[in-house]
């Protein structure tokens, strides 16, 4: 008998990694939401720590802490709302 794979949920992280989905869903709830493509296109630019394994595009949860932790970002976001924001 074939076992089925269990279904990967915001409940079920991989190690310190969330799907783009689910991280979707942590990070921005009800608001407005970046498309999961957009997401996927920050990892592989760098913007957003993360990996892409076997196709499937993966956020790093550690790094994504240190990196909301860091003054550089915070920086970064009150310009980008500057400019966004009229």
């Amino acid at each position: 008998m074939k076992r089925k794979s269990p279904k990967l949920t915001l409940a079920t992280p991989v190690g310190k990694f969330l799907t783009v989905s689910d991280y979707k869903k942590l990070r921005f709830g009800r608001r407005k939401k970046p498309s999961e493509r957009s997401i996927r296109r920050w990892i592989a630019e760098g913007k957003l720590p993360g990996k892409k394994i076997g196709g499937r595009y993966f956020v790093d949860m550690e790094a994504e802490k240190k990196l909301l932790e860091s003054d550089e970002i915070i920086l970064d976001m009150i310009v980008f709302r500057a400019f966004t924001e009229t």
